[in-house]
């Protein structure tokens, strides 16, 4: 599991949570957490895990024999 901070304004977090979801499978998402002061800055806590590769797989192209007949 890989704990994710994100950080940025509500436009980017909104951006960036589909982009995060397609790359990973997320286990958890916190709420928006507003920084300090007048910051226009927000954070959002995510845990994932890295999903697992699949690759296309080629099947062995079979061989074909020839025969001849004498």
């Amino acid at each position: 599991m890989i704990k994710i901070r994100l950080s940025g304004t509500r436009d980017e977090l909104a951006e960036a949570l589909p982009v995060l979801r397609d790359a990973y499978n997320v286990l958890s998402e916190s709420r928006l957490y507003k920084d300090r002061g007048q910051s226009q800055y927000y954070r959002l806590y995510a845990e994932v895990e890295i999903k697992p590769i699949t690759l296309p797989v080629r099947l062995p192209q079979e061989t074909q024999r020839t025969s001849q007949h004498r």
